[in-house]
């Protein structure tokens, strides 16, 4: 009995740098690699077709989607791997990536990614990092990643494809047609954040808020394009003001999604905007949110607040959704201290009144 095929397909553009490592890690894993190149000047072919990848030209267009449903368009496989230049698989792939295509209830699987990072105190608002305590030998050096989750790894269907011209997604197009969704225990280790330059990093994010405002131009009604835009304005660019209505935008036109109101809230609060953050904090907790950059955020805001003892039970949410992140427990004695003091204050005013 034949088994499932596998392709994976990328699309790349001067990413000779890492690629080799992407294509080693799948390499032996996949039946054919698919590689749309949209303008390289490295020895990003050389390197595509050194591996045995079919390497096709791309004009750039401005739009992730379109050019990965350009290769998408060439598919032959009965599976769909996707991949960026500056990921790679797992090893513990050549166990799990077999019995996961051979499932035949499942359509698409979103797998867990590591972003690895370069130091582990990062603004605990805007990411949840956690410690590297893997053994893989390409990561060891970096002392922390923050997780994410992506759909990378689907059947291929006509009717699957991307959309979004930046943050590109083929998530929407599956849960239309009803298709199974799952998670599946597949890491994919991102090496982006620390291999890129300051400057390639700040040319990105430029970028990328360029092709976020045409994609609002066109689709002023889509959540994603506002939330993302929002995001990009207020973690990246660091542009309260200019983020603020993109964010409560997105929570307008999905209000039972939990992630407008954070996102709002984290804005609100770098605003000092205390009352109104705490209300949408609390919004997205009411949503289902539970991530440690709420429970973080919510603990600043009550804190400032003078809500101390609620504060102090958001921190040590925060402490324990982050894997006990060092930067959490320092809050945690904070807002103790806090505490304690107003405690000490409400006694001594009390002493005073009994005199007199």
């Amino acid at each position: 009995m034949s088994h499932p095929t596998i392709e994976l397909s990328m699309i790349v553009r001067d990413g000779g740098a890492s690629l080799a490592r992407c294509l080693r890690s799948a390499r032996s894993l996949v039946d054919r690699i698919v590689i749309g190149d949209t303008g390289s000047t490295d020895d990003t072919r050389s390197i595509a077709e050194s591996f045995g990848a079919e390497v096709i030209a791309i004009p750039w267009q401005d739009d992730f989607a379109a050019a990965r449903n350009q290769v998408l368009d060439g598919a032959r496989c009965d599976w769909v791997l996707v991949l960026d230049a500056d990921e790679m698989l797992d090893p513990e792939a050549a166990s799990v990536l077999p019995g996961l295509v051979r499932d035949n209830s499942v359509h698409a699987y979103t797998l867990p990614r590591r972003d690895y990072v370069a130091r582990l105190h990062l603004d605990q608002i805007a990411w949840s990092v956690e410690p590297n305590t893997g053994d893989l030998p390409e990561a060891r050096r970096y002392p922390g990643y923050v997780s994410s989750v992506h759909t990378r790894l689907f059947r291929r269907h006509p009717d699957v494809y991307f959309r979004e011209r930046v943050h590109e997604q083929v998530t929407s197009s599956i849960d239309r047609l009803g298709l199974l969704r799952t998670n599946a225990p597949l890491t994919i280790h991102h090496f982006g954040p620390v291999e890129t330059s300051v400057a390639a990093a700040e040319a990105k994010t430029r970028f990328y808020h360029r092709l976020g405002l045409e994609k609002i131009a066109h689709e002023p009604e889509s959540f994603e394009a506002q939330l993302q835009l929002g995001i990009t304005e207020l973690l990246q660019r660091n542009h309260l003001e200019e983020a603020l209505p993109h964010l409560q935008r997105a929570s307008a036109l999905r209000p039972r999604d939990g992630r407008g109101p954070l996102y709002t809230g984290i804005c609100l609060l770098r605003l000092d905007h205390i009352a109104e953050a705490r209300q949408s904090l609390l919004r997205a907790f009411a949503l289902g949110e539970d991530s440690p950059a709420l429970h973080d955020a919510l603990g600043d805001t009550l804190l400032r607040a003078g809500e101390h003892d609620h504060a102090l039970i958001a921190y040590q949410r925060a402490y324990l959704a982050s894997n006990r992140s060092p930067l959490a427990a320092a809050k945690i004695d904070r807002a103790a201290a806090h505490l304690k003091d107003a405690i000490a204050g409400s006694a001594r005013n009390f002493d005073a009144s009994a005199r007199v």
